[in-house]
């Protein structure tokens, strides 16, 4: 399969070097099509037969890569009920599968990015999520073998789409309970859901709220990649958005992280569950149907990810990942208020 060829590549690369290049150098554009191409086109827990078996496929094709890049890789089993849930029905179990790499100095605070990789029953999901999910494993691919100063945890969620069901489990079961009994912090979560699809032309990209006041700012093109937060999470997404426009300049970063608090369409991925528990979280999205009208169809297909820019977003958020966790501790947070027509708008290239 892929690892056998990916660790030729890091070999080949000189992964063990001092001399290693940094993360984002080493994402390389044919490897994340090839990954996103090999996910399975039908992988949903509620689908026909073949749905069900596509997303067992995707489990073990997560495990193998995973294992073939040296990795010890962790599972959380996740039962579910499918829908209609008749009376009696018993519920199959679906996996989390996560991979850390330790921390040298920070062993207890995690840095965790994430991504889902089951789909709606009636859509491939080239970009929702298969680019998101490829991008975590291009992640542990070339993180691998590096020593950050905070652990970085790795994740791929399963049924996101039918109600964040395996990030919330995870929480329930292990971020909240290892928070309040002091065995670790999550220093920042990074969900990355949809981030291939791009366009120059004019008002291809929408907005879900009225453009007044600093919202004046989102752009009506649909060329750059969003770093979607809130205030209380700033101490993430303000450096972790000037990372990704350093690694990548050629690519416009939008910060939309000046609300106190989110509105119903910022909570549709695998950060918001942390962000109950009270984490500094983004989300890393294209924006999804705000701009693809492709979303959840049949037709979301991988002829349609933008292959250099999506390649350029996973250079920006290997930056990021491991500028982060390798950042000094958090500064006390500020307070509230600051200038919110100054979040929305492009980091500067």
């Amino acid at each position: 399969m892929l690892h056998c060829l990916v660790a030729g590549a890091l070999l080949s690369a000189g992964w063990m070097s001092p001399d290693r290049p940094a993360p984002a150098a080493e994402v390389d554009a044919a490897r994340l099509m090839a990954t996103v191409d090999a996910f399975p086109h039908k992988r949903s827990p509620e689908g026909s037969p073949e749905h069900l078996q596509g997303l067992r496929d995707t489990e073990a094709m997560i495990r193998e890569e995973l294992t073939g890049l040296g990795y010890d890789v962790h599972e959380q089993p996740v039962p579910w009920v499918r829908r209609p849930r008749a009376e009696g029905a018993e519920p199959i179990e679906w996996f989390n599968l996560w991979v850390d790499i330790r921390g040298s100095e920070r062993t207890g605070e995690v840095v965790l990015v994430g991504a889902h990789f089951d789909a709606v029953p009636r859509s491939p999901g080239a970009d929702d999520n298969a680019s998101g999910a490829a991008a975590a494993l291009e992640l542990a691919r070339v993180l691998r073998g590096r020593e950050p100063r905070r652990t970085i945890r790795i994740m791929f969620f399963t049924l996101e789409e039918y109600g964040l069901v395996g990030s919330r489990a995870y929480v329930e079961e292990f971020a909240g309970p290892n928070h309040r009994e002091g065995k670790e912090t999550i220093a920042g979560m990074i969900s990355l859901d949809m981030i291939g699809i791009f366009s120059d032309a004019e008002n291809s990209q929408r907005s879900p709220l009225p453009r007044v006041g600093p919202l004046k700012m989102i752009p009506t093109t649909a060329n750059f990649i969003t770093v979607v937060g809130i205030q209380s999470s700033h101490e993430l997404s303000a450096p972790f958005a000037e990372s990704m426009a350093q690694a990548a300049p050629d690519l416009p970063v939008l910060r939309f992280d000046m609300l106190a608090v989110p509105i119903p369409d910022m909570l549709r991925s695998d950060h918001a569950p942390f962000w109950g528990m009270g984490v500094p979280a983004i989300h890393i999205t294209d924006t999804s149907e705000f701009r693809y009208d492709h979303y959840h169809r049949p037709t979301d297909t991988i002829d349609r990810i933008d292959r250099d820019r999506y390649a350029m977003v996973v250079r920006g958020i290997a930056q990021g990942v491991w500028d982060f966790a390798n950042a000094p501790p958090a500064a006390p947070p500020a307070a509230p208020g600051g200038d919110a027509r100054e979040s929305a708008e492009p980091s500067a290239p």
